[in-house]
């Protein structure tokens, strides 16, 4: 995901935490600790930090086109799973 590489970066190392939550270290109040008290969650694509409150949108630390093809290809990754998980009836074929 290249969303990952990104916001590595900028921020560091990250820690996967759930589906789609991944811990980065607080560019405000960690000071290189290694401690990953911001939360990013890509699904809602905002970010905030659990020890200083350092909170936003994604598009003010990644670029506004880097955000829009990550949201493309999860539209995609949406629908080729509709369209795997849809059976048409084979009475419905021609």
């Amino acid at each position: 995901m290249s969303i990952l590489k990104e916001l590595s970066k900028k921020l560091g190392g990250y820690q996967i935490r759930g589906n789609s939550e991944y811990g980065f270290e607080c560019p405000k109040c960690s000071e290189g600790k290694g401690k990953n008290h911001l939360g990013v969650n890509l699904r809602k694509m905002v970010y905030n930090c659990f020890r200083c409150k350092y909170s936003g949108h994604l598009s003010e630390i990644l670029s506004h086109d880097m955000i829009r093809k990550f949201k493309d290809s999860m539209v995609r990754e949406a629908r080729n799973k509709i369209n795997k998980s849809t059976k048409i009836p084979d009475f419905c074929s021609s």
